[in-house]
């Protein structure tokens, strides 16, 4: 069975399928914008998209297999740990390589009176690779926890989230990286400048729908 159908099938139909590039490397894609426009117009004359599916500002790549399995098991961990869980597959790793869950998560006062929030974790066991281009996927979650006044589950990436994203493309990665939102069931797509898109879970499960184009 094709992979993109048979994903869709999976999906109950609530993953709309727009189009397939006739390459059957098992790769699900959410495409967005003018890119997304673009495979619904060969879609319409019959014809595969053939055009650039690399993730960009117009789409993202959506773990399948062993990697979808590897995100659900660190969704699970975060549920039951109350901190960040997440993980990274270079290209050609059928399987990613899971972080070192975070520590707690804490808020304090810094030398200028400001309150900081902080919940992290070491991605790479705290030795970020010199050369990230070959870096396929990364991801964390965000735990649905709440310190004081702040809610931490949510799914946007913070600027934390944005500084190492830009240490890694500065590194070669040229990737979209996805942040799950334990609390508010979203997951976001972001790169080095800004939100790409924003799907939800259902059904407990990390099946993702286009709620944001």
């Amino acid at each position: 069975m094709d992979p993109i159908y048979g994903l869709a099938s999976a999906f109950s139909n609530r993953l709309k399928l727009i189009g397939n590039d006739g390459k059957n490397a098992g790769k699900v894609y959410i495409a967005t914008g003018s890119v997304r426009r673009d495979v619904e117009r060969a879609t319409k004359k019959g014809e595969n998209y053939t055009g650039d599916l690399t993730d960009s500002g117009k789409v993202a790549l959506i773990p399948t297999g062993s990697r979808l399995n590897s995100v659900r098991e660190s969704i699970s961990d975060t549920k039951k740990s109350g901190r960040e869980n997440g993980g990274y597959a270079f290209k050609g790793d059928s399987k990613p390589t899971r972080s070192n869950e975070g520590g707690a998560a804490k808020q304090y006062e810094n030398d200028k009176g400001q309150i900081v929030t902080e919940a992290g974790m070491k991605v790479f066991q705290g030795v970020i690779p010199k050369d990230a281009s070959n870096l396929e996927m990364y991801w964390h979650n965000h735990p649905d926890v709440k310190i004081s006044t702040t809610n931490l589950g949510h799914s946007n990436p913070s600027g934390a989230d944005y500084d190492f994203q830009g240490i890694l493309e500065d590194r070669g990665y040229n990737e979209n990286t996805f942040v799950v939102g334990i609390g508010t069931s979203n997951v976001t797509y972001y790169n080095g400048t800004g939100s790409v898109v924003t799907v939800v879970m259902y059904q407990k499960c990390w099946f993702p729908l286009l709620i944001d184009v």
